[in-house]
C-alpha cells in the first residue's frame, strides 16, 4: 500500500529527483492506503515523466525485440543489438567463456552465489542452473532496462531459488543517479554531466553496501563483481562478506574506471585484496590464473599487453566457507 516512503521513491525512480513538498503531500493525500500500482500508473501518465529521459529509454526498449536464447538446459532473454553482451549471446550462445568456465569450476549443487552487476543475467542463470533448488542465487542489478530481461529470464526458467535485488552497491547507503551507456552497461556517479562521452542520463537508484544487502547469510561460496569502476566502493562496504564469509571472488577490473568512480588505482585495489587475505590472479582469456603477488608491478605488466581491463580470480588464503576449489 502507498505510504510516504513509497511516494518518495516514486519521485526518485520515475522522475529522477527528490519530491517537492507540495507535490508529495498532494500525492500522499490522493493515494495513501491505495495499491502501489495506482500510484505507478499515475506517475507513468504524468507529463514530467513523459518528457524525461527514462520515458524515452523505455519506449526505445519497447520497440526492440528481445530474443529467447536456448542455452545448456535453460534460456535467457537477450537483445541482439546490445553490442556489449546480448549480441554475443544471441549469435554464439556464449559470453566471456573464460569467466564462465571459472564459475563452473567453483560452484556446485547447494552453493550460494552472489552476482553483483548481474546485467541481463548471464552469470545469474548459469549459477542458478548449477546450484539448483538446494542452493541460492542473489542477483544485484540497478539498471531498470536490464532488470526487465533479468527478471523475465528468472521467471521463464522457474528459478525460484534466485532473488533479484534492484540496487547499486557502494560504500554507504545513498541515492545516486545511474548513467546508462553503451549497450546494457551502466554506472553511477554524482558528478557526471547529463551527457558524457556517449553515456545517457538515467534514473535515481538506491545504493546499499554489500554487507547490508547480504545480512543474515551464513555463507557465500562465490561472489562475482562487475560494477563498471565501483569495485573500490563495493570493497569498502564488504568487510563482513570478504572478511568473514570468505567467498571465491571473480571480478572485472578497469583501472581507468576505478580511478574515476572509486578514486583509487588498480594496483591499490589489488593490494587491498591481498591485505585482507586473498590470493589474486589475472584470469586470462585462455583460462590461465597468473598470480599478481605484487599488485602494482604485476597489474601494470598485464595491462601493458593491451586492453582496458582484466578479469581477476581471487581465492581466500584461509578461512573459506567452502574448500571445493583450491
Amino acid at each position: 500500500m502507498v505510504d510516504a516512503e513509497v511516494v518518495t521513491w516514486a519521485y526518485r525512480l520515475f522522475l529522477g529527483r527528490e519530491p517537492d513538498p507540495e507535490g508529495a503531500a498532494r500525492n500522499l493525500f490522493c493515494f495513501e492506503g491505495f495499491p502501489v500500482e495506482d500510484l505507478v500508473l499515475h506517475f507513468l501518465a504524468c507529463n514530467e515523466f513523459r518528457l524525461g529521459s527514462l520515458y524515452r529509454r523505455t519506449i526505445n526498449f519497447q520497440q526492440r525485440s528481445p530474443v529467447w536464447v536456448d542455452l545448456d538446459g535453460y534460456s535467457i532473454w537477450a537483445y541482439p543489438d546490445d553490442s556489449e553482451i546480448g549480441a554475443e549471446i544471441v549469435a554464439k550462445g556464449q559470453y566471456e567463456p573464460h569467466v564462465t568456465a571459472a564459475l563452473r569450476e567453483r560452484l556446485g549443487e547447494g552453493d550460494t552465489f552472489v552476482d553483483v552487476g548481474a546485467n541481463i543475467g548471464w552469470f545469474t542463470l548459469l549459477g542458478a542452473s548449477i546450484v539448483g533448488p538446494a542452493g541460492r542465487v542473489l542477483a544485484i542489478e540497478p539498471n531498470p532496462s536490464n532488470l526487465v530481461c533479468l527478471s523475465n529470464s528468472v521467471i521463464g526458467n522457474d528459478f525460484t531459488w534466485v532473488d533479484v535485488l534492484p540496487y547499486a552497491v557502494g560504500s554507504e547507503m545513498a541515492t545516486l543517479r545511474l548513467l546508462a551507456g553503451r549497450g546494457s552497461n551502466a554506472y553511477f556517479d554524482v558528478e557526471v554531466p547529463c551527457v558524457h562521452d556517449g553515456w545517457r542520463d538515467g534514473s535515481m537508484v538506491p545504493v546499499r553496501t554489500l554487507d547490508d544487502l547480504l545480512v543474515g547469510l551464513d555463507r557465500v561460496d562465490v561472489l562475482k563483481v562487475d560494477v563498471e569502476g565501483a569495485e573500490g566502493r563495493l570493497l569498502d562496504g564488504a568487510a563482513h562478506v570478504l572478511g568473514v564469509l570468505r567467498p571465491s571472488l571473480l571480478c572485472e577490473l578497469s583501472p581507468e574506471s576505478l580511478v574515476e568512480r572509486s578514486n583509487r588505482t588498480g594496483d591499490t585495489f589489488v593490494d587491498q585484496l591481498i591485505e585482507i587475505g586473498y590470493d589474486v590472479c589475472h584470469l586470462t582469456h585462455a583460462g590461465q590464473r597468473l598470480p599478481l603477488a605484487d599488485g602494482a608491478a604485476a597489474l601494470r605488466a598485464q595491462l601493458a599487453q593491451g586492453g582496458t581491463h582484466i578479469d581477476l580470480s581471487c581465492e581466500p588464503r584461509q578461512g573459506r566457507a567452502s574448500t571445493r576449489f583450491a
